[in-house]
């Protein structure tokens, strides 16, 4: 990921209030803070009358059903004005953290690849998925679907930007790490040549790569303030999506093939955008994991004041270990999505008993036809 990419995430969020400009990220207007507070007043008039719309059919729910549908609507909407809110009281701390990259970039001379296609291309498969959502919903609810769920559709797509920035500001960060292990790799080469010949080789530019180390676990605190809040919602929404999905599927809520193609499109989409994060954020820590690894290995030819600064670095890296966390109730790794799985199998069994009990006593099955589950 490049500046260019952030800055069309970072442009097209701006729209929608949902994140800071790229060229005003320091410091906020009375216009913009108006702006994000008609947002916030937008989405909370749009939400009341969408519930208003929807109570009727929520009624006819199950009290599992019901309560994991209100849990939705509530995690959707707290993300929405968490994220809202975010960019207008932390703006500073955006402006740090994109200053922060850009320094490390040119202490290593880093040449990133524009992906700003992949911007687009997940833009497509989101509106295409929204799209053939909004054919099948309207064939069977009619007008009555786009009272219920048309602030969804701002909902949904803020939700779409701030996941993708995150994926950025990590990606970022990764590459920064990867290039410093690549040129820590290429000092142990030449340390190892140099010492083959018997020749000393001084370890300064240690410090330098100190500094980047420093810049880069800011960077990674400031994404963790920044995101936090929404990765845990967006967690949390994933899973319950995911989970409500498959119940329908299992016990047969979606009888047609248009419903049912609609509802793998929705659990590979959040599948695909919660993991690909996940493992985003693992793989930063492997990295600085391999940093260690490349250090000890040049431990073998150091001597002298050398391995002093060379025990000193090695310190500073397991000090500043970057760790993701989700509002700092888990930090997030690969054993994260265990726990998500986990969690939804869990559940989900718990909700086929009540429902295969519920249809054993009333002979009835679920009596929403998944409009609730959009």
């Amino acid at each position: 990921m490049s500046f260019r990419s952030l800055r069309i995430v970072l442009q097209v969020g701006k729209l929608l209030a949902f994140t800071p400009g790229h060229k005003e990220i320091k410091n906020g207007t009375v216009p913009q803070k108006v702006y994000s507070y008609s947002m916030v007043t937008l989405i909370t008039v749009g939400v009341g009358i969408s519930v208003g719309y929807r109570v009727p059919d929520y009624v006819r729910l199950t009290y599992m059903r019901a309560i994991i549908q209100i849990l939705l609507d509530s995690i959707l909407y707290v993300l929405n004005i968490c994220t809202v809110l975010t960019v207008l009281w932390k703006r500073p701390q955006w402006h740090k953290l994109t200053k922060n990259l850009k320094t490390v970039q040119n202490h290593n001379n880093i040449v990133e690849k524009s992906d700003r296609f992949l911007f687009v291309f997940y833009n497509l498969i989101y509106c295409g998925y929204q799209s053939y959502m909004t054919l099948i919903f309207y064939k069977i609810m009619g007008v009555e679907f786009f009272k219920q769920f048309a602030i969804e559709y701002l909902q949904l797509y803020g939700q779409f930007i701030i996941n993708f920035a995150f994926y950025v500001f990590s990606k970022m960060v990764l590459v920064r790490y990867r290039s410093l292990r690549k040129n820590l790799e290429s000092q142990v080469r030449l340390v190892r040549k140099l010492s083959s010949r018997r020749i000393v080789y001084s370890l300064d530019h240690l410090n330098r790569i100190k500094y980047d180390i420093y810049l880069l676990k800011e960077s990674v605190d400031i994404i963790n303030n920044l995101f936090g809040w929404p990765v845990l919602l967006n967690i949390m929404f994933a899973g319950l999506q995911m989970l409500v999905y498959m119940q329908g599927i299992v016990v047969g809520a979606f009888y047609t093939y248009d419903t049912i193609i609609y509802t793998v499109m929705i659990i590979l989409w959040h599948c695909v955008i919660t993991l690909s994060n996940i493992l985003l954020c693992d793989a930063v820590s492997s990295e600085v994991n391999k940093i260690l690894s490349v250090a000890y290995s040049l431990d073998k030819h150091s001597l002298g004041d050398d391995r002093n600064d060379l025990t000193e670095f090695i310190d500073v890296v397991k000090d500043n270990f970057p760790t993701f966390s989700a509002a700092r109730f888990f930090d997030i790794n690969r054993s994260t999505i265990f726990g998500i799985f986990d969690a939804i199998i869990t559940f989900l069994i718990v909700m086929i008993q009540f429902e295969s009990h519920r249809i054993s006593t009333t002979g009835q099955s679920c009596g929403c036809n998944g409009t609730s589950e959009i």
